[in-house]
């Protein structure tokens, strides 16, 4: 079960870096939003390398370190990294522990329940950069609607 979320993981990484690479092909019309868009893109290429660094460095396995996420929730990621091919716990052997998941982020999903996530440094990496893509792209077609609409 493991290893089929984390090839889900790869999957949309490389779908939404083919998704980046489209949008700046096609929308980005002026220097500045082309900027902001480069920027972003090398943000997420940063935090993508960061991830492939650690993974590389500790025979194919993100580290994570368990005790980020609290006592009461130390077995359950425990076991979680027991049943898990991509990931291993975090040790004096560990190489670039720096780059290994350390943040703690719980959430909630409606009609789900309660989901627990470690992200790493590059991960938040990635995801701002593809966020600030997103909303750069987002915003940039809404003046570009409304431009049209006030014509």
């Amino acid at each position: 079960m493991a290893s089929y979320w984390y090839s889900l993981a790869w999957v949309l990484f490389f779908f939404s870096l083919f998704t980046i690479c489209v949008f700046i092909i096609t929308r980005g019309k002026s220097k500045r939003i082309k900027r902001v868009i480069f920027a972003s893109l090398l943000l997420a290429f940063v935090g993508g390398v960061f991830n492939l660094t650690v993974v590389g460095l500790n025979q194919g396995k993100m580290p994570v370190n368990i005790k980020s996420g609290g006592e009461e929730n130390e077995a359950f990621f425990e076991k979680e990294i027991a049943n898990s091919s991509s990931h291993t716990k975090l040790s004096a052997d560990t190489r670039l522990p720096l780059l290994a998941d350390h943040i703690y982020i719980p959430f909630y999903v409606p009609f789900f329940g309660r989901f627990l996530s470690i992200l790493s440094i590059g991960d938040v990496f990635y995801f701002t950069g593809v966020i600030i893509i997103l909303i750069t792209q987002l915003a940039a077609n809404l003046t570009r609607s409304l431009a049209r609409k006030r014509d």
